[in-house]
């Protein structure tokens, strides 16, 4: 519980300072020194952390699943929380602190890899996707967060135990700088991602 309300105010005292815009220039520094080379290994990393959310979502709903069948009610309400990062950044934090994304995320490079051009299509009538805080990098925290507790309560055998775990912690120390490098967020972004 301490834990959560150190995080929680280390959360606003950094919110409130993203909002005076105190870091507007070292996220603008940090944005223009990140290369970013199309079909580097760097790039390949990046885009496929982008979209490991949608194994991990698989995997979070065959865990309610198994839970729901065996009637472990507590269970399943504990995991359905771990979809409590990507709400709260996504659909609450974003639009309410309204920080648009650097402007590399709307150049060419990254609306030709989005799926159908939506992304395209969403530019030309006026949408811009806002970025404060990360809803990757929060989401991933949590997700790959209470997948490792699992892995701790639940698998006995230590070098499964380890694998699973340096697989889970290598996702979450390597979603932010994944993001910066593809300049889909800036440095401010991801520090309130995973404080929150």
């Amino acid at each position: 519980m301490l834990l959560s309300f150190i995080f929680s105010l280390a959360f606003i005292v950094f919110s409130f300072l993203v909002t005076k815009g105190v870091f507007i220039q070292i996220d603008h520094n940090i944005d223009q020194a990140l290369p970013f080379i199309l079909n580097s290994p760097a790039f390949f990393i990046s885009r496929f952390l982008a979209y490991i959310y949608i194994p991990l979502i698989a995997i979070i709903a065959a865990l309610l699943y198994k839970f729901f069948l065996k009637k472990q009610i507590n269970k399943a309400l504990i995991l359905l929380t771990t979809f409590s990062g990507v709400v709260v950044a996504e659909f609450i934090l974003k639009p309410l602190f309204n920080i648009p994304c650097p402007q590399n995320y709307y150049s060419s490079f990254l609306t030709n890899q989005e799926v159908l051009g939506l992304l395209h299509a969403l530019q030309s009538i006026g949408f811009f996707e806002t970025c404060y805080p990360s809803s990757h990098v929060a989401s991933y925290v949590v997700f790959c967060g209470y997948l490792a507790y699992l892995t701790l309560k639940h698998i006995q055998e230590k070098r499964q135990r380890l694998m699973f775990l340096s697989i889970l912690y290598t996702i979450i120390v390597l979603v932010g700088p994944s993001r910066l490098y593809l300049h889909a967020h800036w440095f401010s972004d991801i520090i309130g991602g995973y404080l929150l």
